[in-house]
């Protein structure tokens, strides 16, 4: 698949108007969360749209360029190193 057909296919999902993180199903799942979160992701547009819905100061989302969809897997250390930081930050 050519690289920009996938980056326009995630962007549409996240972006329009009728888009699944667009959904009633998940807006009202995102506004129900009053936890601490820690959302790490791909895309930046996915991150503002986790921040959009947090409740708890504590809330973070980070954006790691160049990651597939495991990014514990690819970039194990620095994955672990962001976990461990915002879990001691809750204290």
């Amino acid at each position: 698949m050519p690289h920009h057909a996938l980056i326009e296919t995630v962007v549409d999902v996240h972006q329009s108007a009728d888009s699944i993180a667009n959904s009633p199903n998940s807006q009202q799942l995102w506004a129900r969360r009053s936890m601490p979160v820690l959302a790490v992701g791909t895309q930046e547009v996915v991150a503002e749209q986790e921040r959009a819905h947090f409740k708890d100061h504590r809330s973070r989302a980070v954006t790691l360029e160049g990651c597939g969809h495991w990014i514990h897997q690819e970039r194990p250390g620095e994955f672990n190193e962001l976990l461990e930081d915002w879990l001691c930050a809750l204290d």
